[in-house]
């Protein structure tokens, strides 16, 4: 069964909200320290990460929680021939080990 792209649609959790990243969260992005050099670098970086969420096939979540953007999930590989699918994710240091990207890309599982 061939696979119908949804594109990055917003996913809610009782935890987390996976939601598309805007230019909005470039400051917050930048804040964790491996977004970029400078804050104008950071803001470019968003740029083109938001410019695909227009294809069907793109799928790219920041991951808020607490009010704000924690960390994001990527497919960085699909195929729904095979119904697979490859994620990258990373979160800023103070998030981790929270249980919170084991919960974003179970939701994404689910998502899929």
């Amino acid at each position: 069964m061939l696979m119908t792209h949804k594109g990055t649609v917003e996913i809610k959790t009782e935890r987390v909200l996976l939601r598309r990243i805007v230019m909005d969260d470039a400051k917050t992005l930048f804040s964790y320290g491996d977004w970029g050099a400078t804050l104008e670098e950071t803001e470019n970086m968003v740029e083109k990460l938001i410019e695909p969420y227009v294809n069907k096939d793109y799928y790219h979540w920041g991951i808020e929680y607490g009010g704000k953007i924690v960390g994001r999930i990527k497919v960085i590989e699909i195929s729904g021939r095979d119904n697979f699918a490859e994620l990258a994710y990373d979160t800023a240091p103070e998030y981790r080990n929270k249980g919170l990207m084991t919960v974003g890309s179970g939701r994404y599982q689910v998502f899929v």
